[in-house]
């Protein structure tokens, strides 16, 4: 990509055309010989406008047996100078001509270049079509500084004549080269004005050729309709070349035309220092007009599954109070709604019609709320029909984390694609404005940093091939801390049992961490088994124990009434077992809120995302020093020699139960399986970047029997809290009838687990093939290093 940086002045008339023409200097600096040139110059966009609206304008210089393609950004003039940056790249004949006809779009086929990837970027499959054509008589002439090329000089007799569209125009460009200064292009640019008084030219021949483009569409258009019935207007055929003036007063006063159905919406945020509102004066200083038609106020609650299983789905749910109803939008646009109260979420109607469509077990959370100012305008343009704005400005707040309220100014610009896309561009390279695809509730928890729910951890925390052992290490263990923020403050609301649930397998991923990566981490002559930071070993073992207590009983209380049912418990014991859950799950709860909210736990965190969890630079043994001075340290080595290295040994302490006869597996040996079946997955989670497409499958399989035996396990630490119940039960309570209901309730727990035991027993024959793969996955990552 390069920078084009030039001073653009209007010429106003054919006779200072043959002044800038004549001249044989600029001031200080000498004009070279001069060179014609006539120039044919096509832009070019999608339907859409996709390129313009994120800011390029497109053009086909054509010549020489092909093509130049150059990409523009449409940067208007900032004081005197015009700043672009450019992407150029050089078609071959054979290519040039067929960009508005060719399916899948001609760029695809274009020589690999910074052009075509843009192009591709923006316009995707979308076909190219023709805005307009420019024809220009330019004479060209070097400017020196003695010996020093400097800049371009410029003078450009300009045609448009196009599509209804007649323009012409004179410009003097002078345009930096490589030995140039911006001193340079002041000190000509001030000769310029003073001795030959001409004005700068803010606009580039792209923005005057498009909105004459559009003057003249709306006046075919106005015609178009008011030509009598059955009589086709003829409209530009003899247009006469006019020259362009700031203002079409006839044209802005002309009654707003049909609806085209070539309408677009396009949302823009406006910079964090933008005033509040809609930016009025500078539009007004570039010919808009805007004319408010309403003011209003809201506040809304926005809502979505510990997961966001609404979010992957592409809906939005919010609470409105301005209209004391719920509102489920799908890509912006509002698909159901009805009133209700902000406590409740509707389960039935035309929202409980769409959410019942979502898995049972995920109510809804309220995620963040939003104080809503709005203003509808409606805007004209030069040479534009009418369309509308609506300003937005939120200010955020978290529900769930407790964060400072975060403010954004959005604008909804909807009406004719063109001029929707012209306008865009002008708030974006002129004011800093950007377009944004996200909805309220993203961009809210973005601007709070918070995480969406459900997201992954950001992709740098992913392990990579290029990573040492010692940076994967590091990754992991932050990705980890990363999902421990994500839910704590959830777990400690006491919002939803899988807050707890998250946090727990996210304390557990960072223990097998570190079992992981023992082997590097130990300094010459210790043991690989005592390698990890003891403090950080002690602190996750601490929090695991608080979050194991809380989700146990989170699981019990979960299948409880289900389970009472299978037992026939009569209504009494069914209340006392409830009742007994809940006082045990809120004493297990005491301990491990103020856990999370204290000092202790946040310095956890702190440690897995410092320095504790960088491995040691420490040279090997002392044995293999002195046979190998140069051995890189274990933990500056490359990482997936010793992924696979720790994934091998992984299997192999499978292995032996593999080969165990299945009668032979008790209670204790299918938890210890279990815990096998964990850690080898978290393995290969910690390496998925590493082992290829098929390692998904082999990774499925463990989920497979992990869930088997995490039933099992369930089941098992299901019958010690009913026992324990039972136990302290007082005389009084422990009637027959309660005995015989526990008893009842104690066996479904072993029937679960029996019949976990048989699916396991089933699922454990192809274990072996589940080796073979991982054979086959590793013998095909050693053979692309």
């Amino acid at each position: 990509m390069s920078t084009e940086v030039e001073a653009k002045f209007q010429l106003p008339d054919p006779a200072a055309l043959r002044r800038a023409q004549a001249l044989g200097r600029l001031g200080s600096y000498a004009l070279g010989g001069p060179r014609q040139k006539l120039i044919t110059d096509e832009y070019y966009d999608t339907r859409s406008r996709a390129l313009l609206v994120a800011g390029w304008a497109m053009r086909i210089r054509r010549g020489g047996g092909g093509c130049l393609v150059t990409l523009k950004s449409v940067r208007s003039a900032r004081a005197a100078v015009h700043v672009r940056e450019e992407l150029e790249t050089e078609l071959p004949a054979e290519l040039c001509g067929r960009l508005a006809t060719d399916q899948p779009p001609l760029a695809a086929r274009w020589p690999a270049s910074g052009a075509r990837e843009k192009v591709l970027e923006l316009a995707g499959e979308d076909p190219l079509e023709l805005l307009f054509r420019l024809e220009q008589e330019r004479l060209v002439r070097d400017v020196l500084d003695g010996a020093r090329h400097v800049a371009t000089a410029s003078v450009d007799d300009v045609r448009l004549a196009f599509h209804g569209a007649s323009r012409q125009w004179w410009e003097l460009e002078v345009e930096l080269s490589e030995d140039g200064t911006d001193t340079d292009l002041l000190a000509m640019s001030g000769w310029i004005r003073a001795t030959l008084g001409l004005d700068y030219c803010t606009e580039s021949k792209f923005e005057r050729s498009l909105k004459a483009v559009q003057v003249a569409q709306v006046t075919q258009d106005a015609q178009a309709q008011d030509a009598p019935p059955g009589r086709e207007a003829r409209v530009g055929q003899h247009a006469p070349a006019v020259q362009e003036t700031s203002a079409q007063p006839s044209l802005l006063r002309r009654a707003p035309r049909r609806r085209s159905p070539n309408q677009r919406m396009i949302v823009l945020e406006a910079p964090a220092d933008a005033a509040e509102g809609l930016p009025l004066v500078e539009l007004s200083a570039r010919g808009y007009r805007a004319h408010l038609q309403k003011r209003s106020t809201d506040d809304v609650v926005f809502h979505d599954t510990h997961d966001g299983a609404f979010a992957k789905r592409g809906y939005v749910l919010s609470w409105s109070r301005a209209h004391g109803s719920w509102r489920l939008r799908e890509d912006g646009r509002v698909q159901a709604e009805q009133r209700g109260p902000r406590e409740s979420v509707p389960l039935d109607g035309a929202i409980g019609a769409v959410l019942g469509t979502m898995p049972a077990d995920h109510p809804t959370i309220a995620l963040l709320q939003a104080s809503l100012e709005q203003s509808d305008y409606t805007v004209s343009g030069i040479g534009t029909d009418p369309f509308r704005i609506r300003a937005r400005r939120w200010e955020v707040r978290s529900v769930v984390v407790p964060a400072a309220a975060r403010t954004m100014m959005r604008l909804t610009v909807e009406g004719p694609s063109a001029a929707v896309a012209y306008l865009s561009a002008i708030l974006q390279e002129q004011l800093g404005y950007r377009v944004s695809s996200q909805t309220v509730l993203d961009r809210g928890l973005q601007l709070l940093g918070i995480s969406a729910p459900g997201s992954a951890p950001p992709r740098e925390l992913k392990v990579d091939a290029r990573d040492t052992v010692r940076g994967a290490f590091r990754k992991v263990l932050r990705a980890e801390a990363w999902r421990m923020r994500m839910n704590a403050a959830g777990a400690a609301r006491d919002l939803h049992p899988e807050f707890v649930h998250d946090l727990r397998v996210a304390t557990r991923r960072a223990r097998s961490a570190g079992r992981v990566f023992a082997e590097a981490q130990a300094p010459a002559g210790t043991s690989a088994a005592t390698a990890p930071a003891p403090a950080l070993r002690e602190e996750l073992r601490w929090i695991a124990r608080l979050l194991g207590a809380v989700r146990d009983l989170d699981v019990l209380g979960s299948r409880l009434d289900v389970q009472l049912a299978q037992a026939g418990a009569a209504p009494a014991f069914s209340a006392q077992v409830r009742s007994a859950v809940a006082a045990r799950r809120a004493l297990a709860l005491a301990d491990l809120v103020p856990a999370l909210e204290s000092p202790r736990f946040t310095s956890l965190v702190q440690m897995l995302e410092s320095e504790v969890g960088e491995l040691s630079a420490t040279a090997p043994s002392t044995v293999e020093a002195d046979r190998s001075p140069t051995v890189t340290p274990p933990g500056d080595q490359p990482v997936g020699p010793f992924a696979r290295k720790r994934i091998n040994r992984a299997f192999r302490k499978l292995i032996p139960w593999i080969e165990t006869p299945a009668e032979a597996l008790g209670e204790a040996e299918l938890h210890r399986i279990r815990i096998l079946f964990k850690r080898l997955r978290y393995a290969c989670e910690f390496f998925r970047p590493l082992l290829g497409g098929p390692a998904d499958a082999m990774i499925g399989s463990f989920v497979s029997f992990q869930d088997c035996l995490g039933l099992h396990q369930d089941a098992a630490a299901a019958v010690r809290v009913l026992t324990e119940i039972l136990q302290q039960a007082p005389p009084a309570v422990r009637t027959e009838d309660f005995l015989l209901s526990m008893g009842s309730l104690i066996q479904v727990q072993r029937d679960i687990q029996l019949a976990q035991r048989q699916k396991f027993l089933r699922l454990w024959e192809s274990a072996p093939r589940m080796l073979e793969s991982w054979k086959r996955l590793r013998a095909q990552a050693e053979a692309t290093v």
